[in-house]
Order: structure tokens, then C-alpha cells, then sequence
């Protein structure tokens, strides 16, 4: 009898869509459309049909972010929300297939929920960011600038707004150590 409980759990978690999930990796950059699309994502600035708002706000649901997948060359995009607590994997890897016969780039997800899980090397398995639905486009950009995701010039800003809104990332916990002594020397050179 243990022996059938265990071969009905091990192919429930090999057959689990969450599992399925296709990772993004390597450096990225994101384009304009893109960081405009991702902080749609991130805010719940919905893309999805009137119809689908309705039904999910009959049913008593918010929908929340889901899912944000992106091409490699940061230009491709596409999201997925959530009307429930806790989802499974709607279909991602279809999406990155889709996304790499259109670009003819490697695609990936790029996030889940308002977690980062692209690797790109400074945003890591283990250090991966979070992204707040409260904060500005200001805050949004500078975090993913931090992270090497966006090209935006930090330089034209204040330098002195710049180095307090990178120590209040360090100080809640968005950032490592690491990644804040980095973009500390970044915005001082």
C-alpha cells in the first residue's frame, strides 16, 4: 500500500505544471515596451477582456499578477493573472515556445507573481528580487536598472535621491548586500 501512495505522489509532482516552469537566463535588457508592460503587470493594469474582469469580479476575485514572460533580446512579452490565492503554471512553456518562434531569440520567464526569477547573474536562484505593486515607476526602474535589467540613465537624477532610494531597497530587504555595494559603486562612478 505505501508503495502505491508513493507512485501516486511521485507522478503527481512529475506531471505538476508548476514544475514546468522555463526560467529565464542571461543578461537582458529590457525595452521600453516591455518595463511599460511589466509595471502594467506589476500594478494590475489589466490587459486581459472585459469579459474575464467581470466574471472574476462576480466570483468575488482580484485578479493578481501571474506570470511575466520575456524574449531575451528584452523586446517580447507577455503576462497572465490570477483571480485565486494560489495558482498553477498557466501554460508558460507554450508562451516561451510561441515567444522563440516569433523573436527567433531564447525566451524564458522572467517573473512569477512580483518575484524576479530571471538569472542574469546579479538577480539569482538564490537572490532573486521582489518587486512591490506600491512603489513608483521611479522605484520599479531604479530596481531593475540595479539589477541589470533596464538601461536607464540614473545619471540625470540626483545622485543624493538616487543613494537613499538604493539604501531603503537594502534596508527592506529587496536587495542583497552584494547587489547594493554594487549599485552603490555603480551610481558613484
Amino acid at each position: 500500500m505505501k508503495k502505491i501512495i508513493l507512485i501516486i505522489l511521485f507522478s503527481v509532482f512529475l506531471c505538476n505544471p508548476s514544475f514546468s516552469v522555463i526560467k529565464g537566463k542571461g543578461e537582458v535588457k529590457m525595452s521600453d515596451r516591455a518595463l511599460n508592460h511589466f509595471m502594467n503587470y506589476i500594478w494590475g493594469n489589466f490587459d486581459v477582456d472585459i469579459a474575464s474582469l467581470e466574471a472574476w469580479a462576480t466570483r468575488g476575485r482580484n485578479p493578481k499578477p501571474g506570470m511575466f514572460i520575456m524574449s531575451s533580446d528584452g523586446v517580447w512579452s507577455s503576462a497572465w493573472y490570477c483571480p485565486y490565492s494560489r495558482c498553477s503554471d498557466p501554460g508558460s512553456s507554450k508562451d516561451v515556445r510561441l515567444c522563440e518562434r516569433e523573436t527567433g531569440v531564447s525566451c524564458g520567464v522572467f517573473a512569477v507573481r512580483k518575484t524576479i526569477y530571471w538569472d542574469n547573474g546579479i538577480n539569482t536562484k538564490k537572490n532573486k528580487a521582489k518587486i512591490n505593486s506600491n512603489w513608483t515607476e521611479e522605484q520599479i526602474k531604479f530596481t531593475l536598472v540595479n539589477l541589470g535589467f533596464y538601461e536607464g540613465d540614473t545619471s540625470t537624477s540626483d545622485m543624493n535621491k538616487d543613494l537613499k532610494d538604493l539604501k531603503k531597497l537594502y534596508d527592506d530587504g529587496v536587495i542583497s548586500e552584494k547587489e547594493f555595494e554594487k549599485a552603490k559603486k555603480r551610481l558613484l562612478n
